[in-house]
């Protein structure tokens, strides 16, 4: 166990740099202060969920989704929030949608966006896990609920204070997105099964990337994290379904 904690510490590291040095050669940050604060909370984070997996491995060896992992994560994030109480909610944008009547068609044609992009790499994914109950409740449930809130709710309210921005549209490719965007791409694509292997998927980090701008989209134009959450847990299921058939 502690094998694996050790190469998930390092694997974090790397992934945490790789995101941040474009934000340095895009933007000179103003406050640098507050980076270590990031680098401790995220790493914290993926590291809690390394635990769970380790510990579910033991307490619940039939169970193939990470359901520890992510909540001892969400725990850990709601934990962070309470701490920290002067920073209100809507700071991390946990807050009901501000999302128009007008602007539905918009948010159908970004899921079904979202979909196709998430949908082709998976056609190419075998296990019969993809027809398994537990699947389903899995990827309905938590991923888009811990992601969200890690992502594009803790870390990107402190990457704001690292490197303010103001985006003018949804897509504007700040340093924020930028970021936050490696980061939730580089998570999911890039591995280290030891300390001397390097595992890179580049189709799936291609579409992680664009997935999580998508996800930063929303949530500009809602102003809500929820939007974000309930849509990445329908891609999820939708990735499912597609990849059953």
């Amino acid at each position: 166990m502690f094998i694996s904690l050790s190469t998930s510490l390092c694997t974090n590291v790397v992934i945490f740099f790789l995101a941040l040095l474009p934000v340095f050669l895009y933007k000179t940050p103003k406050h640098t202060k507050t980076l270590p604060g990031l680098i401790i909370v995220y790493l914290i984070n993926e590291l809690l969920q390394s635990i769970g997996s380790q510990l579910q491995l033991w307490l619940f060896p039939t169970l193939h989704m990470n359901w520890s992992g992510k909540l001892l994560s969400l725990l850990f994030l709601l934990i962070y929030i309470l701490i920290f109480r002067h920073r209100q909610l809507a700071d991390l944008k946990i807050v009901p949608p501000r999302l128009q009547p007008s602007q539905l068609k918009t948010v159908l044609l970004l899921i079904g966006g979202l979909l196709l992009i998430k949908v082709v790499p998976n056609l190419f994914t075998e296990g019969s896990e993809y027809n398994s109950l537990e699947n389903y409740l899995y990827q309905a449930t938590l991923p888009g609920i811990v992601e969200e809130l890690a992502f594009r709710g803790v870390y990107l309210f402190l990457i704001l204070q690292f490197c303010p921005s103001d985006p003018t549209r949804p897509f504007s490719f700040t340093p924020d997105m930028l970021f936050i965007s490696l980061l939730f791409s580089l998570s999911h694509s890039l591995s280290f099964p030891d300390l001397s292997a390097v595992h890179f998927n580049p189709l799936y980090f291609a579409s992680t990337f664009i997935s999580a701008c998508f996800y930063m989209a929303l949530l500009r134009s809602s102003r809500s994290l929820i939007i974000p959450m309930v849509v990445h847990n329908l891609v999820n299921v939708g990735i499912l379904i597609a990849a059953s058939l």
